[in-house]
């Protein structure tokens, strides 16, 4: 550690007003000021008057999730689902799908490890798994996509951008190489690192099933997320989880799904937190997706450029297929080490190793990247301060 460095960044920081500086948003962003009084304001309510009484008064606010949703990816808001995490809204929807005994799954080296358990958890209730192979810079190959398909293909499960790897993937080519070839596949994007920074059209990519996080891009509070079902799949599907919102018991005790809007949504949830993630998701569109896209890229071009004259670290993704995440690997100083550093120095950053993703990490040979993300407030003296620091940094 080089103590003069250090100063000088500190007092750079001082003399700018910041305290924290984040570039953890692929984890979890700051939330908009008006996001966290419009949920702050709904609990002081709840402590007034009571928790059902508060989303009764609340209703016609707290149903704006829905609407806000559908327009930024374009669908209808009866195919919106509200969930705490977007996770669990993968999960209950990966194991409402039928699968018979020749079925096939097609998903990505760089897929999310706890999808890839869900999936592992079911190997014996379909024929195969087939993962198709990405490049060292993260970008799926298309002709390992085409020669994988068949008439058996059931589900492929697709990251629009991974979370440990910041390149982006043509997911509306891959739509339209699925489609094309099978029209009844199960077309499964997951779009927690894109909502919020890149422009998504569901029509356009032809996915079936969308889901994304509320936290990282959207700007929305942590528990929060959605899932988009396409409404035309809804019969195939045999709910895993069940009850009195969207299941009626016959007098003969059989049970009846009665409920299609909405589709895998749960009874209990926080409405404050769903209110706080419609006001999100209104805002973020009000800014625009594409100036938020452009800014991001921006920083991430910012970033190669000042970070060139360091030969200690190498980054994963090319130019070529940049997004607001970036992801590094240090030559020389342990991944741990620089992320605690820059942790000491209120830089936030995010370490992500093989628990992130089993596949990747295992095709990469490597233990771990240090992943920076940017968005739209983040701003390039931000980025200044960070490269000081880094650069205070010896083996």
């Amino acid at each position: 550690m080089i103590l003069e460095e250090v100063g000088r960044v500190y007092i750079l920081r001082q003399k700018n007003k910041m305290n924290y500086i984040h570039f953890n948003n692929a984890g979890s962003s700051l939330p908009e000021i008006s996001t966290t009084k419009i949920i702050n304001k709904y609990f002081e309510l709840e402590s007034k008057i009571g928790g059902y009484e508060a989303e009764e008064k609340e209703k016609s606010r707290i149903e704006k999730f829905y609407v806000n949703t559908s327009k930024l990816i374009n669908c209808e808001p009866r195919e919106i689902s509200f969930f705490s995490n977007a996770t669990l809204s993968w999960n209950l929807f990966f194991k409402s799908i039928n699968f018979n005994s020749l079925d096939e799954i097609i998903i990505a080296e760089n897929e999310y490890t706890s999808n890839f358990i869900s999936i592992l958890k079911r190997k014996h209730e379909f024929n195969k798994l087939k993962i198709i192979k990405i490049d060292q810079n993260g970008l799926i190959s298309l002709e390992d996509l085409k020669n994988k398909i068949n008439n058996r293909t059931k589900l492929v499960s697709i990251n629009h951008i991974a979370s440990q790897c910041g390149t982006v993937m043509p997911v509306q080519e891959i739509g339209n190489i699925l489609k094309k070839k099978n029209p009844d596949i199960i077309y499964f994007l997951d779009c927690s690192q894109t909502v919020g920074h890149i422009e998504i059209d569901v029509k356009k990519i032809k996915c079936d099933v969308l889901t994304a996080s509320g936290r990282k891009f959207l700007r929305g509070p942590r528990g929060t997320a959605f899932l988009y079902i396409k409404s035309k799949i809804i019969s195939n599907l045999k709910p895993v989880f069940q009850d009195m919102s969207n299941t009626q018991i016959e007098t003969n005790h059989n049970l009846k799904l009665i409920k299609t809007k909405n589709f895998l949504e749960m009874y209990e949830h926080s409405p404050g937190l769903k209110l706080g993630l419609a006001n999100a998701v209104e805002k973020i569109t009000r800014f625009g997706i594409t100036k938020i896209n452009k800014k991001v890229i921006e920083l991430s071009k910012y970033l190669r450029k000042r970070m060139l004259q360091n030969k200690n670290f190498m980054f994963v993704e090319t130019e070529k297929n940049l997004s607001g995440i970036n992801t590094i690997v240090s030559f020389k100083i342990d991944n741990k080490k620089i992320f605690k550093f820059l942790k000491k120095n209120k830089i936030n950053i995010f370490i992500s190793n093989h628990k992130h993703s089993f596949l990747y990490f295992k095709k990469l040979k490597i233990k771990s990247v240090l992943r920076i993300s940017f968005h739209h407030f983040n701003k390039k003296k931000e980025i200044d301060i960070l490269i000081k620091t880094l650069n205070s940094i010896n083996d």
